[in-house]
Formats: C-alpha cells, sequence, structure tokens
C-alpha cells in the first residue's frame, strides 16, 4: 500500500525537526558560573554582549556538555574597569584571554598558574 506524499513529507519534517533538537540541544550555563562571570567585572554591561540569561550563549564565553564555563575569551575589546577574585570561581576554566584591554586586577592569579 502506498503512502499518500503529503502523509510522507510530513513524516521527514517531523524526523528532521526532533534530530536538529537533538543534536542542537545546548546545555544551559551552571548557575554558580552565570553568577561568577557577572561579579567578575566591574565594566559598563553594553561594553559586554551579555544580554541572554544563558552564559553559555555570551560574547567570548564557552561552555562544555555541562554548562561550565570552560573559556572566557575577551581580547581587544576595549573593556575599561576592575576584575574581581569571583573569576576564580569559574573553577572549569581552562582558557583565559583578557589581554589589549584596561582592566585592572587587585589579587594574584596564583589559582590560574600552576
Amino acid at each position: 500500500m502506498a503512502v499518500p506524499s503529503h502523509i510522507m513529507s510530513c513524516g521527514v519534517f517531523f524526523m528532521f525537526f526532533f534530530l536538529s533538537t537533538v543534536i542542537s540541544t545546548n546545555h544551559a550555563c551552571n548557575k554558580a558560573d552565570h553568577n561568577s562571570l557577572w561579579s567578575s567585572f566591574d565594566v559598563p554591561s553594553s561594553a559586554l554582549n551579555w544580554s541572554s540569561s544563558d552564559c553559555c550563549h555570551w560574547e567570548g564565553i564557552t561552555c562544555d556538555k555541562d554548562g561550565r564555563v570552560t573559556h572566557l575569551l575577551l581580547p581587544s575589546k576595549r573593556l575599561q574597569g576592575s576584575v574581581s577574585r569571583s573569576l576564580g570561581n569559574l573553577t572549569h576554566l581552562s582558557h583565559l584571554n583578557l589581554s589589549h584591554n584596561q582592566l585592572l586586577v587587585l589579587w594574584k592569579l596564583d589559582s590560574f598558574c600552576p
């Protein structure tokens, strides 16, 4: 028995939608990492494109599959202000680049240097 073409195309569409949803599912940003990022920088919020509620979608931020921040890459963003100790709370951070900005760090970066 032949399947009508409109049923077949609906089935193909549903399968495509389902697979694309499963494949592109991003894990949401870890709440502790989100809070640490927000409190790490004393810079105007307009300087950072961090408007989404999910920090894994913020400019310069990369997260792992568990939603933990692994990369913080904001070189040459003309950021001015200070960086607080809460940056050290990003326990899964493996790459940090804040070069070519005017940021003041008033604490030792021992936690980032072996």
